[in-house]
């Protein structure tokens, strides 16, 4: 993950100056976040909606297409999930905002995954920065 997100994106001009010292302010931050155990290790980099699979009747959650997976920190993989739930969201139900969707969806989803791994009230503040360098990589 790391290697992945600490180069520039080639695809990025001039004009774009701003969106590439945003993503350099970002990876600076995120850096700077410590790697002990609670909060960074083995992560699956891309799970998405088509990279799991829920079974409704059990309960049970399969994830899948482990090619992509990295060290890095835990919440990036909380915030690829909310981003590919908010872009599927909006192309769906129009009346409800994808602010007042995320804030639901990211609740839920919390509830259960500190269910199985706490998370201190410091890494979920991080969120926003993993969610933010991932809508700059969307757009680059």
């Amino acid at each position: 993950m790391e290697s992945a997100t600490a180069s520039t994106p080639a695809r990025l001009d001039a004009s774009q100056a701003v969106i590439a010292e945003k993503r350099a302010q970002i990876l600076e931050v995120i850096r700077e976040l410590p790697k002990d155990k609670d909060g960074y290790g083995l992560i699956h980099t891309d799970l998405h909606f088509a990279n799991f699979f829920v079974d409704v009747e059990t309960g049970t959650v399969t994830i899948f297409d482990f090619d992509d997976c990295a060290y890095g920190w835990y919440v990036m993989d909380i915030a690829m999930t909310l981003l590919d739930a908010m872009v599927v969201h909006a192309g769906t139900d129009r009346a409800v905002s994808t602010e007042a969707f995320a804030a639901a969806f990211l609740k839920s989803y919390l509830r259960g995954y500190t269910a199985e791994a706490p998370m201190s009230a410091f890494r979920a503040s991080q969120l926003l920065h993993f969610l933010k360098l991932l809508e700059i990589g969307l757009y680059t």
